[in-house]
């Protein structure tokens, strides 16, 4: 008989300050994700020691339990985001941006033993994901836990239309036009300002880091003030 296994990955929270010319995050930003991680990670104890929720894919009720399977055995990979919340109240994280999704996916004739084992092979995962993871290495392991040092290989900067909204006192990229097709952000954390060169070629850029409807992170930057204000791909992650 053949062994077919529901496989679900859970995109672990991750926090990014956006403070202007600084990469340290400051102490409400570090608390306010140790408080999130705290609650997510309660929330996911309770999920996976009930056998009817042990995967997220049996969550909801049985349309879409019934929706998500066809899609899955299609090949196709269900991606969600997700919230936690402190008795119904959202976690306010300041300057900072917190990631929380999970994907499931399917995948037939593979014994759930077989497949953690190639996830969690973290030194091998340049190989496995090239081009774009150019290094990988686990810098410290205890159990399930993992602390991970990946460098990540991204080329190209296609330059793209973006619709903007006002915040405060900078705009933020709410969609962008990538060829023909439209793309919504849900989340953007930013800007970072970055300068450098010298004489003529110097330069000045805001980057945005965003979330797509789809999951999908994208790495978006335009000219400052100064310069052209044309918008850029810089990167992505899927």
């Amino acid at each position: 008989m053949k062994r077919l296994v529901w496989l679900a990955a859970v995109a672990v929270p991750l926090a990014f300050g956006s403070a202007v010319h600084s990469a340290e995050l400051r102490s409400p930003t570090i608390e306010a994700f140790d408080r999130y991680t705290r609650i997510a990670e309660s929330n996911i104890e309770a999920e996976v020691t009930a056998p009817d929720r042990f995967l997220h894919v049996f969550h909801g009720d049985a349309a879409e339990r019934t929706k998500t399977d066809r899609a899955l055995r299609r090949g196709e990979i269900a991606i969600e985001r997700l919230k936690a919340t402190d008795h119904g109240r959202r976690i306010d994280v300041p300057e900072g941006l917190i990631h929380h999704w999970i994907g499931s996916i399917y995948v037939p004739d593979v014994t759930l033993r077989s497949a953690v084992a190639v996830l969690q092979d973290f030194d091998q995962h340049a190989e496995l994901f090239r081009p774009n993871i150019a290094r990988s290495k686990i810098l410290e392991h205890d159990g399930d836990r993992f602390r991970l040092a990946l460098r990540f290989n991204m080329k190209k900067i296609i330059s793209v239309t973006v619709d903007t909204e006002s915040r405060r006192d900078h705009e933020v990229p709410v969609r962008y036009l990538d060829g023909n097709e439209w793309h919504d952000i849900v989340e953007a954390a930013g800007p970072d300002r970055v300068s450098g060169g010298q004489w003529s070629s110097a330069y000045a850029r805001e980057y945005f880091r965003c979330v797509r409807e789809d999951g999908m992170m994208v790495w978006l930057f335009r000219g400052s003030q100064q310069q052209t204000k044309d918008w850029f791909l810089h990167g992505w992650w899927d």
